[in-house]
C-alpha cells in the first residue's frame, strides 16, 4: 500500500529540518503536529521507509517529510 499525502500531491514544503541527521531507529513525524509519530525502519537517498508507532502501519515518504521527535 502506498500512502499518498496532501503535501506530496500539492508540493507543500515542511518547515525546516530540525537539527542533526535523521538515523534508523529515530522516532519522527510528518507533519505540523506532534502526531502520528514513526519509527524510521530504513533510509535510501531521499526517501524514509516508516513504521506508524501506534498501529504498526508501513509507510514511505520523502526524508525532507520528516522531524525527529524528542525523547
Amino acid at each position: 500500500m502506498v500512502q499518498v499525502s496532501y503535501a506530496d500531491v500539492f508540493a507543500i514544503r515542511p518547515e525546516p529540518a530540525s537539527e542533526g541527521e535523521i538515523q534508523c531507529g529515530d522516532v519522527v513525524r510528518t507533519g505540523p503536529g506532534p502526531y502520528p509519530r514513526y519509527t524510521v525502519i530504513a533510509i535510501h537517498d531521499d526517501k524514509v521507509w516508516l513504521r506508524n508507532v501506534q498501529n504498526g502501519q508501513d509507510a514511505v515518504t520523502g526524508l525532507d517529510h520528516c522531524r525527529r521527535v524528542e525523547p
